[in-house]
């Protein structure tokens, strides 16, 4: 009975933390320590264009983050991400990160991996990823309409400069006429 228990307790525990992953809007995807992709939650799938099935037992480092945004591919020899997930190491993404979709286009992604430990064993690491892409596309936006608000205000000050330039001048040519 006790065994029952526990199996039980098992199932349980594993539908809520499948239910946490398929909650988020986030990618999530699991790397086992060769760097071989072992999970992919629903939010991931539609992120990259794979399913679970295409994308379980593929190198994460040649299906996601083969190339930089230009196309210049990116040696396995040098991917900190793979050199992360073999020494349990932390790692986020740096400003302007890309990862590859499915269809051989890169998008902008923030993302963030934290080592996967079994008790005091390192299984991999878990990759949680996001699409920047409407971000971007809305700090640019603001970035545009503060460039166009700067330059109003220059030509709304240099237009009420020379009116002022022009009245100050006349004063001082009636400050300098003789008068009666």
């Amino acid at each position: 009975i006790e065994s029952e228990v526990r199996r039980r307790d098992a199932v349980q525990s594993r539908r809520e933390i499948d239910a946490l992953l398929e909650a988020t809007g986030d990618g999530v995807l699991g790397i086992d320590l060769s760097g071989q992709c072992i999970s992919l939650n629903r939010a991931g799938s539609k992120l990259l264009g794979y399913s679970r099935s295409e994308i379980l037992g593929r190198d994460v480092h040649d299906t996601l983050f083969h190339s930089t945004p230009d196309g210049s591919p990116i040696s396995r020899e040098y991917s900190l991400l793979l050199e992360a997930v073999a020494r349990g190491k932390p790692l986020e993404s740096e400003d302007g990160a890309e990862m590859w979709r499915r269809k051989g286009e890169s998008f902008p992604a923030r993302w963030s991996l934290r080592p996967m430990i079994d008790g005091r064993e390192l299984r991999g690491a878990v990759l949680s990823f996001t699409d920047m892409t409407e971000i971007r596309e809305k700090e640019e936006a603001l970035q545009r309409a503060v460039r166009q608000r700067e330059e109003v205000v220059s030509i709304v000050s240099h237009d009420l400069r020379n009116p002022l330039g022009v009245a100050l001048a006349a004063s001082d040519l009636l400050l300098e006429l003789p008068l009666d």
